[in-house]
């Protein structure tokens, strides 16, 4: 880590972070065996609230006090969530949905909570179940992970072998069901929204707000979604109170978080730490630049968006910190949990040009034609933002060329001269007035309904 420079400004906000000892991935043997995971405790939680320790109002203002927040990117309180949900009618069925369709670039995290410890996730979907009174759970999985879908269905079967999920739970009265969704591998299915219409059996296209999940959600009912590894810290606050979680990590955002860091480190992985890491503390962990070379920068994975580049001067002091993470203090954007490493000696170009490429398969059918047209005809690698590229943009509107498109370059770097393209007329029938000048040059010509004759 000698060639890594050490933050000017900023500050961790993990706190003890080098003495931590993991909670979500223990290292424990076999752990993802429920009679192992019976022995370090697992289920307790679910025993103690069935057993009166908590009702779902007590469990719900628990998880409020714990401040746990959703660890799928946006932050949002867990217990206000929960709190959403209108009250129970024995007509109206309710649903949770645990979302495990991590398609972001550079995201990892869930599938080792679904290889090493799927019994912690379980046990969390019941209790947040008991919660809001929900009589079935859909645990939305992306398809690409095959192995890990057989490694939930496996340790589920167990839970339901164990009466730890299904009818009468451990002799409470309580009832809820597990199933195990796959889906078809659509990046856009981990928005909450797209996920419902996918579980619908329809195209996952993101719904319009209002009405939220909470009231028209799955099937037009009462819907909550949560990520895997916000479920999956449930249990521990109901083990260990909601005052230890509050005091791991920053106040605004408590509590362990697993941390995904790719790309030209020495131990790339996933890693368990408080909230509020500093990106040099998780490179030092991570071993360092490969081959000691010096940090060239860091691609932040903001949700839902492209892949963007920063310079390593402006983001080693940047705390991951989820619970702020639409603005720090000075106005800029927190860095997230994914991220990729590059190193001096890499070039930056090809692999933007690479990361761009999955991120625009799964929209093929959702780009504009031309987007798509401009995107093929670049080499593989060049003309997609990066160190020498020229982005550059067309126009207003919904068909100006993005930023992230770029020239391509010639062999000796420069760009080529792209000539700019005739503009084509909109065909109008004979005898309509003129179109507005927004609508002249589109590519596609707008259909205009035929004007019947005048009868008198």
């Amino acid at each position: 880590m000698a060639d890594v420079p050490t933050p000017t400004t900023g500050a961790s906000k993990a706190g003890d972070w080098r003495s931590y000892e993991r909670v979500l991935l223990p290292p424990v043997k076999d752990l993802h065996k429920i009679e192992v995971y019976e022995q370090h405790g697992g289920y307790a939680a679910l025993k103690d609230v069935l057993g009166g320790k908590f009702d779902a109002t007590g469990l719900t203002n628990e998880v409020k006090a714990s401040g746990l927040r959703g660890r799928g990117g946006a932050g949002f309180g867990t217990g206000l969530k929960w709190s959403f949900m209108p009250p129970v009618d024995p007509n109206k069925p309710r649903y949770l949905c645990c979302n495990g369709d991590e398609s972001e670039p550079g995201t990892f995290k869930d599938r080792q909570l679904f290889e090493y410890n799927p019994h912690l996730m379980i046990e969390g979907i019941v209790l947040a179940c008991y919660a809001m009174s929900v009589k079935a759970c859909y645990l939305y999985i992306r398809g690409e992970y095959a192995d890990y879908i057989r490694h939930v269905e496996r340790a589920v079967q167990e839970a339901y072998r164990f009466n730890y999920v299904g009818e009468n739970i451990a002799g409470s009265g309580f009832s809820t069901d597990i199933i195990v969704h796959k889906g078809a591998g659509a990046y856009i299915c981990g928005e909450e929204t797209s996920l419902m219409e996918s579980l619908e059996g329809k195209r996952a296209y993101p719904r319009i707000k209002p009405p939220f999940p909470a009231q028209a959600g799955v099937f037009g009912m009462p819907t909550t979604i949560n990520n895997v590894e916000t479920l999956a810290c449930v249990p521990l606050i109901v083990n260990k109170g909601a005052s230890w979680f509050a005091g791991i990590g920053p106040a605004k955002h408590p509590g362990p978080v697993l941390y995904g860091v790719s790309g030209h480190v020495n131990r790339p992985g996933v890693y368990e730490y408080p909230v509020g890491m500093l990106i040099s503390d998780l490179l030092e962990v991570a071993g360092g630049a490969r081959g000691g070379k010096k940090i060239k920068g860091r691609r932040r994975r903001p949700a839902g968006q492209e892949d963007q580049g920063r310079r390593a001067r402006r983001v080693f002091d940047a705390a991951p910190d989820v619970g702020d993470v639409r603005r720090r203090d000075d106005g800029r954007r927190r860095a997230p949990r994914g991220g990729l490493v590059d190193g001096h000696g890499r070039a930056v170009l090809p692999r933007r040009g690479h990361r761009h490429g999955e991120l625009h398969a799964p929209h093929r059918a959702l780009l504009p034609p031309r987007v798509l047209r401009a995107v093929h005809a670049l080499p593989r690698g060049h003309g997609v933002g990066g160190e020498g590229a020229r982005p550059h943009r067309r126009g207003r509107g919904l068909h100006a060329r993005p930023r992230t498109l770029a020239r391509p370059l010639r062999p000796d770097g420069g760009p080529h001269r792209v000539r700019a393209r005739r503009r084509r007329r909109v065909a109008r029938p004979l005898g309509h007035p003129p179109l507005p000048r927004r609508v002249r040059g589109e590519v596609q010509a707008r259909r205009l309904p035929r004007r019947r004759p005048h009868r008198r």
